[in-house]
């Protein structure tokens, strides 16, 4: 079979031309014949099967009706007065959440975030530790602070006064005393005196050196004192940290040791004083003996007795142990107040250290602070008495006075205000 358009031979049957694509012949109707004649015999066979007859379909029984209860009338709703819409102010759109920064820990010191437009936060610190720093920041201890610090300028400056001005007060004083003896009528001038053996070249020789080596020995009297007030100064400072989990202790570390020093030299002195009494007692018999051979040889126009030496040192010796006795009970005092001193401070340390309740403070000391502060008005009225004859140096020596008994006073009242806080604290636990 052959293309009429093109003359491409192609294969029998074919609609369309492979090579050109021209339409050649109508399809072949002869499968169409044969699909429509299958179709009819199977529709014949179907017609000739036997059908099932129809069952009948199973009646539903009569159910009894459901009995009806009267139904309540209804009621008329409620009249709602219509309420106003809240009005709705505009909310800010959602703002995005920025992300906390925190501080890398030290060891040692507590965490610390900042928060940006929040500032710092920090946790509390113990309880015992903001009592602490309550107590150290407090106006009765920043009062006893300031006056201990006051009186000890004050006393450092009319030594170096007595130093530099000596000689003026001394021929002052002199004056004062002329004008005494000019009323009875005495001839007496102890101003020209003295100033004419001061002006000596070969006194001044003498006395500067002196002098010198006084003010620098009465100057190392007060390191103690200055290193007490620096500690309270470094505890007052360390009150005002910004860590709460910690509080610096070089403060009470200073003022710790200055007392363990203090309380070694006292015990020290007594063990001296006592030692030198119970050497007079075992020598004063032999004391005796010896009084008695020089009075037998030296001929002395009184009589005197065989029996003189023994009982002179028998009356030494007496007075000896009722000396005795008398500075035992001073240094029960004299050492038991340091004592509890240094154990109050011991125990502001540890819980400067530890953040732990440990003790109460001494109310002891308290109470030795003001009893002090009572004894030192009758020197406040003597140097009142004096001013006209000492001057500026009186006044400083007042000022000193003053400021040690306020400074006593704040520390006592410092003292109770921690034991009160500690029982608050121990009440809460």
């Amino acid at each position: 079979m052959f293309c009429p358009n093109c003359g491409t031979e192609i294969e029998e049957g074919a609609l369309f031309c492979h090579e050109c694509g021209t339409r050649v012949a109508k399809a072949d109707p002869e499968p169409k014949e044969e699909a429509a004649a299958l179709s009819e015999e199977i529709r014949a066979e179907e017609q000739t099967e036997p059908q099932p007859e129809p069952q009948p379909e199973p009646q539903p029984e009569p159910q009894p009706e459901p009995k009806t209860e009267p139904q309540p009338e209804p009621q008329p709703e409620p009249k709602t007065e219509p309420q106003p819409e809240p009005k709705t102010e505009p909310q800010p759109g959602p703002q995005p959440e920025q992300p906390a920064y925190t501080a890398p820990v030290n060891p040692g010191a507590a965490a610390t975030t900042f928060y940006p437009g929040g500032g710092i936060r920090q946790p509390a610190g113990p309880a015992p530790l903001r009592m602490l720093k309550e107590c150290a920041s407090s106006g009765s201890f920043i009062a006893a602070t300031v006056a201990f610090t006051v009186a000890l300028l004050a006393s450092i400056a009319s030594v170096v006064l007595l130093r530099f001005f000596g000689s003026d007060l001394a021929i002052d004083i002199a004056t004062k005393i002329d004008g005494l003896f000019a009323q009875f009528s005495a001839d007496i001038n102890f101003a020209d005196m003295i100033s004419e053996f001061l002006s000596s070249a070969d006194v001044a020789a003498v006395l500067n050196p002196l002098r010198t080596s006084m003010l620098i020995s009465q100057l190392l009297t007060f390191v103690p004192s200055i290193l007490t007030a620096l500690g309270l100064w470094l505890i007052f400072a360390a009150s005002k940290g910004t860590d709460p989990q910690r509080m610096g202790t070089g403060g009470f570390v200073i003022i710790k040791t200055i007392w363990i020093i203090n309380l070694v030299f006292i015990c020290l002195g007594y063990l001296l004083l006592f030692g030198a009494c119970i050497l007079g007692l075992i020598f004063m018999p032999r004391l005796g003996e010896l009084i008695s051979n020089v009075a037998n040889d030296i001929s002395l126009p009184v009589e005197i007795p065989s029996d003189f030496g023994a009982t002179t040192s028998g009356v030494f010796q007496i007075l000896m142990i009722v000396f005795m006795v008398i500075a035992a009970i001073t240094a029960i005092f004299a050492i038991l107040y340091p004592a509890k001193v240094l154990r109050s401070v011991n125990t502001a340390l540890k819980t400067a250290k530890t953040g732990q309740l440990h003790k109460k403070a001494s109310a002891f000391v308290a109470i030795v602070l003001f009893l002090i502060t009572l004894n030192s008005f009758s020197a406040v009225f003597m140097l009142f008495s004096m001013v006209s004859i000492l001057k500026y140096v009186a006044l400083l020596e007042i000022l000193s006075v003053v400021g040690t008994m306020v400074a006593n006073v704040c520390f006592g009242v410092t003292i109770f205000n921690f034991n009160s806080k500690f029982t608050q604290l121990q009440m809460q636990r």
